[in-house]
């Protein structure tokens, strides 16, 4: 078959099952077949950003160095490699920006090309700054910006992981919503109680004054409308334990969100 791009993503050509919606929005940004895969193109928010002042003026800053797209190359196990472009590299920094509020996919997408580049070449000092609108509106910062890494060794066996991830992800849905588990994780890592966390989490997960993630059609399609967060009444499975976390959920929230919490600077 023929390879398959679109922008900002990687497209996979594993065949089987639909991604689960819980993990769709970022399921095909890992490449796991044996055949040459596009990792990503420029962001088409990039322009727009760039052009709103002090997201352009954050982004001079760090973008010192020319700008560049770094091939991939990484063998991840199993006859699989992880093959295709990385943008938005200037020197050793990846510096993606975004009109939008800086958020889990953002910060998914820019680990996840993070990874790939570590894992690749992993003599040089790799960071991610993610440059974004603030979460929160109240925020007194003029910038949103994660800013990640710089990696160790570990970055092909990160990106095993959340391969295997999405390998279950294509027989079954996850309980894994994006936002609402980036929630829940956030907390928990910092100290914040299962009933904090999913109450954080419900935010993002349930309806308001806007459409929830609920409300998306394929949660409704694979948890039926009005459901409440999936996996709370779901034990991890036997690979999917994580300390601390009874239900299905929590585990995998804090597998997928952990590993990044970690390396992002001022998530602790």
């Amino acid at each position: 078959t023929n390879e398959s791009s679109a922008p900002t993503s990687m497209r996979t050509r594993a065949s089987g099952p639909a991604s689960t919606p819980a993990f769709r929005a970022r399921a095909d940004l890992l490449a796991t077949t044996r055949q040459p895969v596009r990792v990503a193109t420029r962001s088409a928010n990039d322009s727009r950003a760039v052009r709103t002042g002090v997201s352009a003026a954050a982004a001079r800053d760090l973008r010192t160095r020319p700008a560049s797209q770094v091939d991939v190359d990484v063998d991840i196990g199993g006859g699989r490699r992880l093959r295709g472009t990385v943008p938005d590299v200037f020197g050793d920094r990846l510096v993606p920006v975004s009109f939008s509020r800086l958020g889990a996919a953002h910060r998914l997408t820019s680990w996840l090309r993070l990874l790939a580049l570590a894992a690749s070449d992993e003599e040089r000092s790799w960071t991610a700054h993610t440059l974004g609108r603030p979460a929160s509106s109240r925020s007194r910062d003029a910038v949103g910006t994660s800013l990640l890494g710089p990696l160790d060794h570990t970055a092909r066996d990160l990106l095993g992981d959340l391969v295997a991830m999405r390998d279950r992800g294509l027989c079954e849905p996850l309980p894994l919503p994006l936002k609402a588990s980036f929630a829940y994780a956030k907390l928990r890592r910092t100290q914040g109680t299962v009933d904090e966390a999913l109450r954080k989490a419900g935010w993002d997960w349930d309806d308001g004054k806007y459409p929830g993630e609920c409300s998306d059609p394929a949660h409704v399609a694979a948890w039926g409308a009005g459901a409440g967060l999936p996996g709370l009444d779901v034990a991890p499975g036997p690979d999917e334990d994580h300390p601390g976390e009874t239900t299905r959920f929590g585990a995998l929230a804090l597998r997928l969100w952990g590993p990044l919490l970690t390396r992002e600077q001022g998530s602790w």
